[in-house]
């Protein structure tokens, strides 16, 4: 699904990338939160345990950050380097087209299950990220 930039007819916004940039930077958001929390924030959690909970946010956080702008360069690349040049064929154009938008589907999938676990391990510890970060 496009829309139609006005006045151009010819360049495409693509929903589903703008959806992408969206989750991108929540993504990379979340990265960033769990990324800067220390262990020495919770002391009643051993240190080994929060390294463990810490490093299943981040694959997760971190696979679905990567999977978004991987998503947005594969398509742009993908739809202005072949098809506004080559005038590909539909036969070609949908597959391809459908195996970026289903990997990234994919990646996306992948991302949640590891958070869900992370969220688990971060309830059964008593990790609370609504506590705040202290400054430096």
């Amino acid at each position: 699904m496009t829309l139609a930039l006005e006045g151009s007819g010819h360049s495409p916004i693509d929903v589903v990338n703008l959806v992408a940039v969206v989750f991108g930077v929540m993504f990379s958001y979340r990265r960033l939160n769990v990324s800067r929390r220390p262990s020495l924030m919770y002391p009643e959690v051993p240190e080994g345990d929060f390294e463990y909970w810490k490093s299943l946010e981040m694959s997760g956080w971190n696979l679905g950050a990567i999977a978004c702008v991987l998503k947005i360069a594969a398509d742009f690349a993908f739809r202005y380097a072949y098809v506004e040049r080559a005038q590909a064929d539909w036969r070609i154009y949908g597959p391809i087209g459908f195996l970026i938008f289903a990997s990234w589907i994919v990646a996306m999938v992948i991302a949640a299950l590891r958070l869900r676990k992370g969220r688990i391990v971060r309830a059964a510890l008593g990790i609370d990220l609504d506590r705040p970060i202290p400054l430096d």
